[in-house]
């Protein structure tokens, strides 16, 4: 059991490798950015306390920048492992704003973690460092500081929630502009459906049904990076994944996650079974060739997919 959890850690961690990267480069720049648009008289940096209490300027944009990728990706594994099973179930303004709330005060202990540490050798006395970190916090004009770094948790809170809704697979095309333009590739479909779903909804009822969607769902996606499926659409209690063809035929990646899916189902028997009085299943169609690939809408964007491999897969 140790080391299935272990290795899904670690899926985990991997799968979410580039939002940590971009937090961490975002934290690191945008602290960067705050000390010369504050303290940047043309020539040098000026009246900067931090580094009258590190001892120079250059060691003190050191700390700082390293302190602030740090800093970004503590507060994404923190996100990662903690606060995104911790508020799953509010509203995402809520969620957004209590985890902005928490990673802020995060942020604060560290920073005096930092005033602390660097000084506490100077003074060897917790008593004269702590009367220090006060009197350079009181003095200091550290209110802008403060709403500047709640303002970028706030921006990479909400960036996060986009990068989700979007899809990890999807998004760096979007923001590349790869599919402004009608292109031709080789992908690979799956249409997943559950099964005996008009019963289902007449047995549970639309509300609960709804729910078993919501949970089944939720489950494929926690292993679809595993797989580097990318999530088409969801329509009703049917999922459409797709891969390019080179990745999905790669280990059989295509085939082996409807089965992984079907063996995540039955492992969380007892939750379903209790819940919903049902062990869900699905039925699978899997598709492949090519399609033209393009980018459509305006207010709100989506990656399309037409030919008539779709077409049959679906049928």
């Amino acid at each position: 059991k140790f080391t299935a959890r272990y290795f899904y850690l670690l899926k985990k961690l991997r799968n979410s490798l580039p939002l940590i990267l971009f937090n961490g480069i975002t934290w690191a720049g945008s602290m960067l950015l705050f000390v010369f648009y504050r303290f940047w008289n043309g020539k040098t940096i000026s009246n900067w306390q931090a580094a009258d209490l590190i001892g120079s300027t250059s060691n003190a944009l050191l700390i700082l920048v390293f302190g602030g990728f740090l800093v970004g990706v503590i507060s994404e594994l923190l996100e990662l492992y903690f606060l995104s099973k911790l508020f799953k179930r509010l509203h995402t303004p809520i969620t957004i704003l209590i985890k902005s709330i928490a990673q802020f005060m995060v942020l604060i202990l560290y920073g005096f973690t930092i005033i602390f540490s660097f000084d506490y050798y100077e003074r060897i006395s917790f008593q004269s460092t702590a009367a220090y970190a006060w009197h350079y916090i009181d003095t200091a004009d550290i209110l802008p500081l403060l709403v500047f770094i709640f303002g970028i948790i706030f921006f990479v809170s909400v960036f996060r929630r986009l990068y989700r809704l979007v899809g990890p697979l999807n998004f760096f095309s979007v923001m590349i502009g790869r599919y402004n333009r009608p292109r031709e590739e080789d992908r690979i479909f799956m249409f997943l459906d559950l099964n005996s779903s008009t019963e289902l909804a007449e047995t549970l009822g639309n509300k609960k049904v709804s729910r078993l969607i919501q949970e089944c769902f939720n489950d494929l996606a926690s292993i679809s990076l595993d797989y580097r499926a990318q999530t088409y659409q969801y329509v009703g209690d049917e999922v459409v994944l797709t891969w390019l063809c080179d990745s999905g035929y790669k280990n059989e990646r295509c085939l082996e996650i409807y089965f992984a899916f079907q063996d995540l189902l039955r492992s969380r028997s007892k939750f379903y079974l209790s819940k919903f009085g049902i062990i869900p299943e699905f039925k699978c169609a899997l598709h492949g060739g090519l399609v033209v690939s393009t980018q459509v809408g305006q207010l709100k964007v989506e990656i399309a997919f037409h030919g008539d491999v779709v077409n049959t897969t679906a049928r």
